[in-house]
């Protein structure tokens, strides 16, 4: 079980680098015990999203090939299902194009992406015309909205149910920049509408509208159109009355789904795209917003990201927000789309940060790694009554910390929302730095800073790379003869040791 989702124990089937399956995994509750049937869940798609991309960046390398074969194995043996019609479902069909365009992909894994883009473009059809604020399955229409509320007609509903008449940045993620891809992937801009850049760019005129803080530089979670309805009565401080439409807080995780949302559609967006610039200044505000919140000392940010533990009781470094932002960042600057020397600095403070605070070993075998301090889940309204406020995103019950404060707690574990965006975060660091005139080689671990000579000590810098590896390990500054055949080498006696590693 490599990652939760949702507080239930998922993962995908391992698979050896020729696509045979060696263990097949099985979801459980929380308990362990309780098996839950597999889904075609979001968070699952987040995982497999990243792994393909890490798979994809080292096809070359056959130790990268179970990462395709393990996501390739989950989309396919769990076909896209979207039956109460929510933005999230139709996100993770995001793994369908990687593996369309993978080396590996298997006949089966073809037919069943390839029918899953199609639904869900049928999905997104429906999704256009029939839940969105404005429609007929709502209270608002054009003869009793305000003049503000009839400017956020258009946009489509978070969820088709309990969340009518919201918007949240999580959607932004999840539907308008996944249709950006079907565009890439069809080659045609008509898959829902005259002109589906149209309703991308209306999905975000309409959140940025409502949600962004001139302020703060940051976004609000969510708004509702129709402020009070049953589905946002629990809402702290939303009122039509002093025309405030959204939440109250500034939520790490929707601030980085909507960061991402934008670098994704304009990696796919032409440049000469009416919207182009709009979408460029859209991520220049919120870089910059973002930026100024990032935590000093670790390069991290904060749960409620706003405000330092000092004036919030409860306030944590948070493991899913600091990942996303900094594959975002790490993203964005490798296409051009944000200025390297401003934020290269931010994004390898943040890089360090994520290894820093929020890898450990797990707490029952310490030759497994846990990614820690993520919140399990947060949201608008709903059965639970979240009111999206500070305190909600500090204590609400389906907002808990995965902690490594306690090692006995159950919370401790790897949440998937960390881990897909921890592996695009290292998958983006590894482009920009480990990736050497295009010529691939890598380090399997790092050496330590000092190792205690008063027993044997073996100093290993076995390299990945294509062809032959190489090792000539130094002394002092010099080459040590005869130290050249091997990855490991044996010292005797005190000095400063490295390696260089040739393939």
């Amino acid at each position: 079980h490599d990652f939760y989702g949702n507080q239930k124990k998922f993962g995908f089937d391992y698979y050896d680098n020729k696509g045979n399956k060696t263990t097949p995994v099985t979801w459980y509750k929380l308990d362990g015990k309780t098996k839950v049937e597999r889904s075609f869940d979001y968070v699952a798609g987040l995982v497999g999203k990243a792994s393909l991309e890490a798979a994809d960046f080292y096809q070359d390398f056959d130790w990268s090939k179970p990462w395709f074969y393990a996501a390739q194995g989950y989309a396919t043996g769990t076909h896209y299902a979207n039956t109460d019609m929510t933005l999230d479902n139709m996100n993770a069909a995001k793994m369908y194009f990687p593996i369309l365009a993978g080396k590996l992909k298997s006949p089966d894994a073809e037919t069943v992406a390839t029918k899953a883009i199609s639904d869900v473009i049928d999905h997104m059809k429906t999704y256009n015309s029939t839940y969105v604020i404005g429609s007929e399955k709502n209270a608002l229409n054009s003869t009793n909205a305000n003049e503000v509320q009839k400017t956020m007609f258009g946009g489509w509903f978070h969820k088709s149910t309990e969340y009518t008449d919201q918007m949240w940045c999580d959607g932004q993620y999840m539907g308008p920049a996944l249709l950006a891809q079907i565009i890439k992937h069809t080659g045609k801009t008509n898959n829902i509408s005259d002109n589906d850049w149209d309703i991308i760019a209306k999905q975000f005129s309409i959140t940025w509208a409502q949600l962004y803080d001139k302020t703060t530089g940051l976004l609000y979670h969510g708004f509702t159109a129709n402020p009070g309805d049953d589905a946002s009565k629990s809402w702290a401080g939303i009122s039509k009355e002093k025309g405030i439409y959204h939440s109250a807080s500034f939520w790490g995780r929707a601030n980085a789904w909507y960061f991402l949302a934008l670098v994704d559609i304009l990696e796919v967006m032409p440049k000469d795209n009416t919207y182009y610039n709009t979408f460029k200044n859209y991520l220049s505000n919120l870089a910059t917003g973002i930026a100024k919140y990032q935590d000093e000392t670790t390069g991290c940010w904060y749960q409620v990201m706003d405000k330092v533990p000092a004036s919030l009781t409860g306030n944590y470094l948070e493991a899913s927000c600091s990942s996303i932002f900094t594959a975002g960042y790490l993203k964005a600057i490798r296409l051009g789309l944000l200025d390297k020397t401003t934020y290269e600095p931010i994004a390898k403070k943040a890089y360090e940060g994520l290894v820093n605070q929020f890898m450990v070993y797990d707490n029952k075998d310490n030759s497994t790694i846990q990614l820690v301090h993520s919140c399990t889940s947060a949201g608008l309204g709903g059965s639970n009554n979240r009111a999206g406020d500070d305190n909600y995103y500090l204590t609400g019950k389906d907002a808990s910390v995965v902690t490594s404060s306690d090692q006995a707690s159950q919370y401790y574990y790897t949440e998937g929302k960390v881990l897909g965006g921890f592996i695009m975060a290292a998958t983006e660091y590894e482009r920009a730095y480990q990736n050497q005139d295009s010529k691939q080689i890598l380090f399997a671990k790092d050496l330590a800073p000092s190792y205690d000579l008063s027993t044997a000590v073996t100093l290993d810098a076995t390299a990945y790379g294509n062809g032959t590896v190489s090792y000539q390990w130094y002394k002092d500054g010099k080459a040590i003869a005869n130290a050249t055949s091997s990855a490991t080498y044996t010292p005797t006696e005190s000095g400063s040791y490295y390696c260089e590693a040739t393939a």
